[in-house]
Parts: C-alpha cells; structure tokens; sequence
C-alpha cells in the first residue's frame, strides 16, 4: 500500500512556474537582511570585547601587631558534684565548669580524670590537677 502512494506521488508534477514560496514571520525587509548577511562573501568581522575597567587593587591591610601573653593560673581546687556544677578554684577565685578566666582563656573541668584543662584563644590546650601552677601562653592585638 505506502509503495503504490509513493509511486503515485512521484508520478505526478507540480507546477514550477508561479510558485512562489512565502515566508513566515519577517517583513520583506527583515528577509533582504536576512539574505544579503547569509550570501554576502565578505568574511565577518567580530566587535571587539568591551574593555573591562582596570580595578585597582585593594590596598593589603596594615600588618597588626601581635604580642605572646604569658598568664600563670594556680588550680587550688577542684570539686566534681553530681547533683551540681562542677567547680575549680583558680587564682583564688571560683569558677564553672566552661567559665572564661579574664573573659580570655575558657575552663573545663573534666569528671573523668578529674583535672581542669584551660583553652586559650586558639584552642591549645593546658591542663593540670589541684595544686598545679599552669602557663597559657597565647596571642593577642597589641594595644594600640
């Protein structure tokens, strides 16, 4: 059957001369544009990039100045609590379980081993048990 509509329609002749193919979508003068850009032997030439503003390079911040503090804590005591907080006294004074000594360095009281690890700013730690004298050394601005 598609053999027979296929020898049918190669068989018969449509007419050429009147036929003029129309196209969809552009004015005659968008296709005259359209065809002089697609025949045209010239070979095409690109736009140059736009040039791109030089930026100036942010100036590199003035190097600050940094001093190494050495700070002494004495542990004179350490209390573990089971129903409570666990305390340490350091420098005469009390402190919790994740206190700051100075508002600098951090204190952690561990109940497994029962000794006060201190955390300078950095996150080195020091430890030490209740009669220990510990030095945290750690970095900071100088004053200015």
């Amino acid at each position: 059957m598609g053999l027979l509509l296929w020898g049918a329609a190669s068989e018969a002749q449509l007419p050429v001369e009147g036929l003029q193919l129309k196209t969809l979508f552009t004015t005659p003068e968008e296709r005259a544009l359209i065809d002089r850009n697609r025949y045209r032997q010239e070979p095409r030439v690109r736009k140059p990039e736009p040039a791109v503003p030089q930026q100036t390079p942010e100036p590199e911040p003035e190097p600050v100045a940094m001093i190494t503090v050495e700070a002494e804590y004495h542990i004179s005591g350490i209390s573990i609590n089971a129903d409570g907080e666990d305390v340490a006294w350091v420098n005469g004074k009390q402190y919790e379980d994740g206190d700051r000594i100075d508002n600098v360095v951090r204190l952690r009281i561990s109940v497994r081993d029962g000794r006060v690890r201190l955390v300078a700013p950095g996150g080195k730690v020091y430890t030490g048990s209740a009669g220990d004298t510990v030095v945290v050394k750690y970095q900071k601005r100088a004053e200015q």
